[in-house]
């Protein structure tokens, strides 16, 4: 199976579009005493090359949340960030970005204050629209959602630090809440979605529910770490430049922001902290342990994954050339470290799959000049109420590919037909009975027939590299790897042709 797994020189080319400027930066606060206790044993160059692969494989998931501020000037704390139109091809932020939803993006810090959130009602305007509020740590972990496919769809809440509770939970809210959401991370990110069709009403009628999400500081008594300064990324050696290799960056970000963002898994503390000391990381500060290597540590960090993705009960063929991931390698990390490594680059910013189901197709990762890709779907999936569904395709970077179209996916909000022309949905509903129907993905300078526009995916023009994601949201058991859905046929074919 072909991933997207970085290697140093692959990583360079995500952060050339984010020069460093020559500024002037505060002196970082410094890390607690109490992140110490570091293995003494670990005196062998071995030792620490495997530690330093470690603390990359941890931390790197800190160079995409960083990868989102980076090129603005000032980007506030515990804020409402809205995205009021859909994702661009001129947009490089996120990794494989959904081109159906609008965002709404927030950087958390509850490490002076606790949190008081209001979610609307996604389905206000209908039963039909998919929403969720998703909660992630520093490291992406998707450690809780409130949503129209939750348990918890909507209401006020607080969101208070606590290492030993992390979830959304009802019981024990306090009083004029519904709920309460443990964040074991100082910091955190959310990047809220709300589905929308590409008209300027429905686009009106989400960012009405956009602007009916609230959050304000609740005041406390303790503090657990600094305010974050997310210009930190900003900080000469702590994002890439002419001077700081990508790893070099990582492993700053990591030694400044790990002692204030534990671990997941309590039983994993101790042996994290001692293993990021032998990376060489003291009070805050990284620095390389003599002797060495940044590249063998990015290496052995792919090699890592590999071995997870090799493993039995880690990828779940579901037929078809397509598979799907563990719950572990999507969202809900745990203690997978690889796992989040590779998801930070693949979909950084993924949710459980109690939100969505996300099936990788194997080995087809590139289409020719003269090529195209047929999908042939065995029916419309089958999702609960207020879900969707969209394939979307991207460059071989992850990015939208531009075409005259401004299509990007396709789904069950789009004009697709059946082959006898007739409309598989219709306002976002089934129409008529369901029936196989295919997909075509074709470079866009190969324009099909008429009968072929309103199932086209541009692809690269002159053809070239791709990733094509299929997204369940409010997958039914049915989509799942023991489920029944026939998941589409893909065959490289003759490009079809005006």
């Amino acid at each position: 199976m072909k991933r997207s797994i970085f290697s140093a020189s692959s990583l360079a080319v995500l952060a050339s579009s984010h020069p460093l400027e020559a500024r002037q930066y505060p002196t970082l606060p410094k890390a607690p005493d109490t992140w110490s206790g570091g293995d003494t044993l670990c005196a062998s160059l071995e030792c620490k090359q495997n530690a330093l692969a470690f603390a990359f494989t941890y931390g790197f998931p800190l160079y995409p949340f960083g990868a989102t501020i980076i090129d603005k000037d000032t980007v506030p704390t515990n804020f409402l960030i809205h995205q009021r139109e859909l994702v661009s091809a001129d947009e490089k932020a996120i990794v494989r970005p959904n081109a159906d939803t609008l965002y709404t993006n927030i950087f958390y810090d509850i490490s002076t204050s606790d949190l008081e959130i209001t979610v609307p009602d996604f389905k206000q305007f209908g039963e039909g629209r998919f929403g969720v509020w998703p909660f992630y740590d520093q490291y992406g972990d998707n450690f809780a959602n409130i949503g129209t496919v939750s348990n918890i769809t909507h209401g006020k809440f607080l969101v208070k630090y606590d290492l030993e509770n992390i979830g959304v939970f009802i019981k024990g809210a306090p009083a004029g809440y519904d709920g309460w959401i443990g964040m074991g991370t100082t910091y955190g990110i959310g990047i809220n979605r709300i589905e929308v069709t590409n008209t300027t009403e429905d686009i009106e009628k989400a960012t009405q529910i956009q602007d009916q999400m609230k959050i304000a500081q609740v005041p406390r008594n303790s503090t657990v770490a600094p305010r974050l300064d997310l210009d930190v990324f900003k900080r000469p050696g702590y994002w890439p430049s002419n001077n700081t290799s990508i790893p070099q960056a990582v492993l700053h970000q990591t030694a400044y922001f790990a002692p204030y963002n534990l671990p997941k898994v309590a039983e994993d503390r101790p042996w994290v902290n001692q293993t990021l000391e032998n990376a060489g990381m003291r009070h805050g500060i990284w620095t390389q342990p003599p002797g060495t290597n940044l590249s063998a540590a990015v290496g052995a960090a792919n090699a890592s994954v590999e071995a997870l993705f090799t493993a039995p009960g880690t990828v779940f063929p579901v037929g078809k050339n397509w598979a799907l991931y563990d719950d572990k390698v999507v969202g809900d990390f745990e203690n997978w470290y690889q796992a989040r490594y590779f998801t930070a680059g693949w979909g950084y910013l993924a949710v459980q799959p109690s939100q969505a189901v996300y099936p990788s197709l194997i080995d087809i990762d590139s289409v020719g000049t003269n090529q195209a890709l047929l999908f042939e779907f065995s029916g419309r999936p089958t999702l609960k109420q207020s879900s969707f569904w969209s394939m979307t395709l991207y460059d071989g970077e992850g990015y939208f590919i531009p075409n005259e179209l401004n299509r990007f996916a396709l789904g069950d909000r789009s004009n697709l037909t059946f082959p006898d022309g007739s409309p598989l949905y219709v306002n976002g509903e089934p129409a008529g009975d369901d029936a196989p129907f295919k997909m075509l993905v074709q470079p866009v300078d190969v324009e099909p027939p008429a009968n072929w526009t309103s199932n086209w995916l541009p692809a690269p023009s002159g053809g070239g590299d791709l990733q094509v994601t299929l997204r369940w949201y409010g997958a039914t058991e049915n989509m799942e790897e023991n489920g029944d859905y026939v998941y589409p046929k893909v065959m490289v074919i003759d490009a079809i042709r005006a």
